[in-house]
């Protein structure tokens, strides 16, 4: 089965890795670093759990806002951009206070 992968989330889940505060979940050092320097894509945890990972893979608002606080969106971000499937602009602004600057934030 074809993925089709939408950018469409704008705020991170309550409990997003890359989310601030108690309730996010929190990975191990290696897992980390790994989400948080992949050039690739990060779907949203909820949607892969959802779908049993067949189904439409959303990417996770936490993950695009951690790379564009960074000003280093991964180059599927960019490729996104300019076919039209992702607008930075988008993203709740509101949002970018609550999410993590660093992938060591990520661990617990």
């Amino acid at each position: 089965m074809t993925h089709v992968d939408t950018y469409d989330m704008m705020v991170p889940c309550s409990d997003c890795p890359f989310r601030i505060g108690p309730n996010a979940i929190r990975l191990r050092n290696g897992r980390a670093q790994e989400i948080t320097e992949t050039d690739g894509e990060f779907p949203c945890h909820k949607t892969v759990e959802d779908t049993g990972g067949t189904g439409p893979r959303r990417h996770c608002a936490g993950f695009l806002i951690y790379r564009e606080k960074r000003n280093d969106p991964s180059q599927m971000m960019r490729i996104a951009e300019r076919v039209g499937l992702y607008d930075r602009r988008k993203l709740h602004q509101g949002s970018f206070a609550q999410v993590i600057d660093e992938a060591e934030e990520m661990v617990g």
